[in-house]
């Protein structure tokens, strides 16, 4: 069986026609006894347990042809072609009638994206097995279905002359003519599935053989895969077979919360040498192995600029294999990783040494267990940062923002929850401040929640050298008062959104003063203020013309003051949180609800 030699590695995947996982016969009394464990284990889909005890089963009875053809499923599984491949050669040595071993050939050949190897494997089976075999139509079926859809009918129906074996003929040659008898001229047709999703651009190749080959053929279709709206239903075969029709045009693919896929289905990428892809989001994809992971990067790491990891099992050496291969890289989100430590950006420090810059603009290390080693060692290497989220990490403090004061000329934003002004002591945090917002003018969004200094002192800085900030969070932040309200406003016109839920130090003229002093403030969030009262509405009332988001939840705003809301100047308001207010009661709320009209929300807690 000279085609079912092994191809070249790595080699690109097709999409099966029947699933992988048949149905394996039971076997007789005189099989070996390993062979029932290992039917238990491929039936709860642990294929590499199973492959394990066949293997151990084979070094005592090799040409056991049972063994071998549960193997070989269980290697197609995994995506082990190659020794599926061995294993279907195995069964034909033993017994050339067996067409099991010709339909496993096929099949891994057609996974490979080899499909004319697989057509002369089907020739070779239907001269070998006899036509009162029960499977004897799959392989007639297989057959058509492996012939390019330009040339089904003259490949399927032409005979071959006596010169020309089925091993010795060349592989058809693919014709450039578009498929015929689709309803629309060929290249209207593919611009309007184009812009069909995934899931729909799947289902429509069940809706004839004609259509079925204009969609496979047409690779540009399946350039953007996502298949984050099916989450865990997404198997390691169902990503093989589409990510099959792409091959090496892939270029955004989004894996989101498919926690179902493992390093047999990730492999597929490297098999198929995705070497365009741009995009990459494995959110919750805890079944991939690190190892799995940087092993593909040899392949992908070529063109990717933005890779999301958030819930991964990305450890230090991802990071790092990351960071060598990945040159173009600009987006890295690597957050609630807690294999992440500072050792995972070591290699910074040797491209600063070797004045290689990276590439990084985004980086997002929300809950990893880092120190400010990590953030000195990316704001030195990477230049070009413009963006840097590092919430949820204790052990920050304000040696990280000495540090991108020091390196950093070019941050729009900032985000760091929970970190101490006053640490270490030996840093004075106004005069980092002043560095930090001098050196960093184009800064548009700070979020500083959880910050027990944050003051006055700190905040003159960022008024002084940041008036194009759009948007400021700050919750939590028991020193800020209304006079650095007062002067963010008069400073920062251009504030869209502020944030100030549970500053106990924050009343009315802070927040009137930010309504009346900023024109396009669209969102307001001052909750869990115990000072906040009816005169902010009033202000929004009068003042809020471009407001459409208001959280006034746990206030002392009355039922009245809210019904007002409903006559406010300019945008109306299309969301209200007025939750656990006293004075609110349902009928105010009724109110709002009519008066602001269907597309509105308005959210109300009691009690």
């Amino acid at each position: 069986m000279d085609p079912a030699n092994k191809p070249a590695a790595n080699p690109p995947i097709a999409a099966p026609k029947h699933p992988a996982h048949e149905k394996l016969q039971q076997p007789s009394s005189s099989s070996t006894t390993l062979l029932k464990p290992a039917l238990a284990a491929f039936k709860r889909s642990d294929y590499a347990c199973c492959i394990r005890i066949l293997t151990k089963a084979l070094e005592t009875d090799p040409q056991n042809v049972k063994l071998l053809d549960c193997r070989a499923l269980a290697k197609l599984n995994v995506g082990d072609w190659d020794g599926a491949l061995d294993d279907a050669q195995a069964i034909v040595r033993v017994d050339g009638s067996n067409i099991k071993g010709y339909l496993h050939a096929g099949k891994a050949f057609r996974l490979m994206g080899k499909n004319e190897h697989a057509a002369k494997i089907y020739r070779i089976a239907k001269k070998k097995v006899g036509k009162e075999n029960p499977r004897y139509q799959d392989l007639e079926m297989l057959l058509q279905e492996c012939s390019s859809p330009e040339s089904t009918s003259t490949t399927v129906t032409k005979k071959r002359t006596s010169s020309q074996t089925p091993a010795s003929s060349p592989a058809p040659k693919k014709s450039k003519q578009a498929p015929q008898d689709l309803p629309l001229p060929y290249e209207l047709f593919s611009l309007i599935l184009s812009h069909l999703p995934l899931a729909t651009l799947t289902r429509c190749t069940a809706v004839s053989r004609t259509w079925r080959a204009a969609l496979h053929s047409d690779k540009r279709l399946w350039t953007t895969l996502d298949f984050s709206t099916h989450g865990r239903r997404v198997t390691n075969l169902a990503l093989t077979t589409v990510v099959a029709k792409a091959g090496s045009r892939l270029k955004h693919l989004s894996l989101k919360n498919c926690g179902g896929l493992t390093s047999g289905g990730w492999k597929c990428l490297a098999v198929n040498k995705c070497n365009a892809l741009l995009t990459l989001d494995l959110t919750a994809c805890r079944g991939i192995p690190p190892a799995a992971f940087v092993e593909a990067l040899q392949v992908m790491a070529r063109s990717l600029t933005a890779v999301d990891l958030t819930a991964t099992k990305a450890d230090d050496l991802t990071v790092r294999k990351l960071l060598d291969c990945c040159r173009a890289l600009k987006d890295l989100t690597l957050a609630q990783c807690d294999g992440i430590t500072d050792d995972a950006f070591a290699i910074c420090d040797n491209f600063q040494r070797k004045r290689i810059p990276l590439t990084l603009q985004t980086v997002d290390l929300t809950q990893c267990n880092i120190t400010d080693k990590a953030v000195t060692l990316i704001a030195a290497g990477a230049p070009s940062l413009t963006s840097l989220t590092v919430t949820k990490c204790p052990r920050i403090t304000l040696t990280t923002l000495a540090a991108l004061a020091t390196h950093s000329r070019h941050l729009t934003a900032l985000a760091l929850s929970g970190i101490s002004l006053l640490d270490p002591p030996t840093l004075c945090h106004p005069i980092v401040a002043t560095a930090l917002f001098r050196a960093n003018p184009s800064l548009a969004s700070l979020t500083l929640p959880s910050c027990p200094q944050l003051a006055l002192p700190f905040l003159q800085p960022l008024a002084a050298h940041c008036a194009g900030l759009t948007h400021i969070e700050f919750a939590q932040s028991a020193q800020l008062t209304n006079d650095a309200l007062a002067l963010l406003a008069a400073s920062c016109t251009q504030l869209q959104s502020v944030r100030i839920p549970t500053c106990p130090r924050v009343s009315d003229p802070g927040a009137v003063a930010l309504l009346t002093q900023l024109t396009q403030l669209a969102h307001l969030d001052v909750s869990n203020n115990a000072h906040i009262s009816d005169s902010t509405l009033e202000a929004v009332v009068a003042h809020g013309a471009a407001l459409v988001y208001l959280a006034v939840g746990n206030t002392r705003v009355s039922g009245v003051g809210v019904g007002r809301l409903v006559g406010k100047v300019g945008a109306a308001l299309r969301e209200v949180v007025v939750d656990h207010c006293v004075g609110v009661g349902a009928g105010a709320v009724e109110v709002l609800r009519r008066g602001l009209g269907v597309g509105a929300r308005v959210r109300a807690r009691f009690g």
